[in-house]
């Protein structure tokens, strides 16, 4: 699905409880530092990863993954595959992200990660190419359905027209849509708003 054909806000909130996810091939635009919270509900302290993401059809969407902290005195019995793929992933790369779970504030929509103890289906990131780097050989890269193919091409053109030090200086007279919106107040009332499989 394109960044610009994720469903409004309404739609998220007219369909509840039900919890609607995508997958989506984006560009990385930014990776914030984990910041940790503890939730209400459970009193774990949990740490959020947040992405904010673009296509060929939009760009600053968010996107929150949650991970138990690192200095949990839970052990982890599993290692955190998605949150070792966060910690190599740059501004620039392009990457698959499926079964994201998507919610709304403040009449703004993001993505969330699904809860890994909530559902056999957990949000997943794939890193499909690094940045600054050429696409790999045709003989070693995965095989894609066309209309992947395709989608990966466009994504790949606008990283490299959009998503850098140019991009950054136009961000800052052009503000990207709905980032900003989500950052004011979450971390006190972010639990209120995630659909319950997505809640850690």
């Amino acid at each position: 699905m394109s960044i610009k054909a994720v469903p409004t806000a309404d739609y998220i909130q007219r369909i509840q409880p039900q919890t609607m996810t995508v997958n989506l091939l984006v560009g990385i635009i930014s990776i914030a530092p984990a910041r940790t919270v503890t939730t209400r509900k459970s009193g774990h302290d949990m740490d959020i990863i947040e992405l904010i993401v673009g296509d060929e059809t939009k760009a600053g969407f968010t996107i929150s993954s949650w991970h138990r902290a690192q200095d949990s005195q839970q052990p982890y019995k599993t290692e955190d595959q998605s949150r070792t793929t966060l910690s190599s992933m740059r501004s620039q790369d392009i990457v698959l992200i499926e079964r994201v779970a998507l919610s709304s504030f403040r009449n703004a929509v993001f993505g969330q990660s699904l809860n890994r103890r909530a559902t056999k289906n957990a949000t997943t990131f794939t890193v499909l190419q690094k940045a600054h780097s050429l696409p790999s050989d045709s003989a070693q890269q995965p095989s894609f359905p066309r209309a992947v193919e395709n989608k990966l091409e466009r994504v790949r053109d606008w990283v490299s027209s959009f998503v850098g030090p140019g991009a950054k200086r136009k961000a800052q007279s052009e503000p990207l849509p709905q980032a900003g919106t989500k950052k004011k107040s979450r971390s006190a009332l972010l639990e209120e708003f995630l659909p319950a499989d997505s809640q850690p």
